[in-house]
């Protein structure tokens, strides 16, 4: 049976992740990837291939992938006996934990030993020992504590204010974003590539788009003006979008079982 397990980070990293999860699969899977934010994938067994558009890479345990954000739909497959426990990152922590700006990864995936070799080295065989999946996440969630605690943080305050507006979706426009950081709207054009991996405007598309595909399988409703509300000029804008950020139409996401 397939086990996806979603976890609270600690108190520790809280400012650096939003969730952690595990994910077990007895046997293989073949799944579609939406457009996601940055994470971090530690396998722990197993294997992965993942494709997103015309890149294809294959990683085997013990493996670790740090996934910028990616504006394009994919593929992901598991080999039978694939265990991996993953991390969603915050803009702090990705500036944090990996001194990187978010759009130097942008639709990009890639092993991230060189990033901290030696730390996560020893986490993912400390990991790969650990008897349960909750004991596993303590020891990432303490080497990515000890990885953010070497860099000061900065430029909280926007990447606060822009995540605010990326979430509620009634902000809308760039402009609002612009009034709500009380900066220019190059300063906000810099700083969102720099912090999210894309513009203002790309990001406003992919997270609308995201937030109708989360209200699908919320609300369990095929209906696109139920979901779309007046973000999308009509039907074929609304399933544009959803095409590109989610792999699939509408339609297509509603009937078809995700084990992912």
């Amino acid at each position: 049976m397939v086990s996806l397990r979603y976890f609270e980070p600690g108190p520790a990293i809280r400012t650096y992740m939003s969730c952690l999860y595990a994910f077990e699969t007895p046997f293989a899977v073949t799944d579609m990837l939406r457009s996601e934010v940055p994470n971090l994938r530690v396998i722990l067994k197993g294997g992965v291939t993942v494709r997103r558009g015309l890149v294809v890479k294959h990683f085997r345990a013990p493996c670790v992938i740090l996934c910028g954000a990616t504006f394009n739909a994919g593929q992901i497959e598991m080999t039978p006996g694939t265990t991996l426990i993953g991390a969603s990152i915050l803009p702090s922590g990705w500036q944090a934990c990996f001194g990187l700006d978010a759009d130097e990864m942008t639709d990009c995936f890639e092993e991230c030993e060189g990033l901290a070799p030696q730390i996560l080295r020893y986490t993912v065989a400390a990991m790969q020992e650990a008897p349960t999946s909750e004991m596993a996440i303590l020891h990432l969630e303490r080497a990515l504590h000890y990885l953010g605690s070497r860099r000061q943080l900065k430029q909280q305050p926007f990447m606060d204010a822009a995540a605010y507006w990326l979430a509620i979706g009634d902000l809308g426009r760039v402009d609002n974003l612009v009034e709500l950081t009380d900066m220019s709207r190059r300063q906000v054009e810099r700083l969102c590539l720099r912090h999210f991996g894309g513009s203002p405007k790309r990001l406003q598309r992919k997270f609308r788009t995201l937030r109708a595909s989360n209200a699908m399988v919320w609300n369990e409703t095929a209906d696109w003006q139920e979901v779309a509300g007046e973000d999308y000029y009509d039907q074929s804008h609304f399933i544009r979008d959803f095409r590109e950020f989610i792999g699939t139409t509408p339609g297509e996401f509603a009937q078809d079982y995700r084990v992912v």
